[in-house]
């Protein structure tokens, strides 16, 4: 979970583990350009453990405006989609770094992972719109 400024808290995967999050969604700014401009808010769950051929996951419920990852393909393929959004929404995803499958890479597992070669994939749900000054609560229990 981001605290700010590059800090995480540790996340425990005990059966029972509950995690939470409020947002009151904020009101539209004065000055915005959904083309130019994107806002998000977001609870961050991310897993440290990487299973092989993964670089980075992090789940979250996220209240976003703008020009938003906010959708995608799903299954089977998960590519993400942009969307173009004037007016504030809510959903939930999983957004995901894979590693790049190399035959000539001499890892064990094959895979070549570093910070230029990972693709991008995603999960959504729906996109629920959200209006200023409403409460949005997300609880999450492992």
């Amino acid at each position: 979970i981001c605290t700010g400024a590059g800090r995480m808290y540790p996340i425990g995967r005990q059966p029972g583990s509950i995690i939470q999050s409020r947002f009151v969604v904020p009101d539209l700014p004065k000055r915005h350009d959904s083309t130019q401009q994107t806002y998000y808010d977001y609870l961050n769950i991310f897993w440290r453990d990487q299973p092989t051929g993964g670089y980075m996951n992090q789940f979250v419920p996220q209240l976003m405006l703008g020009n938003a990852l906010a959708n995608s393909t799903n299954d089977p393929a998960y590519q993400p989609k942009w969307i173009k959004m004037d007016t504030w929404h809510i959903s939930a995803q999983y957004f995901m770094g894979l590693c790049v499958k190399n035959a000539n890479d001499t890892s064990p597992d094959g895979f070549k992972c570093d910070r230029k070669k990972w693709i991008a994939r995603a999960a959504t749900g729906s996109l629920v719109p959200v209006e200023p000054g409403e409460l949005v609560e997300t609880r999450f229990e492992l």
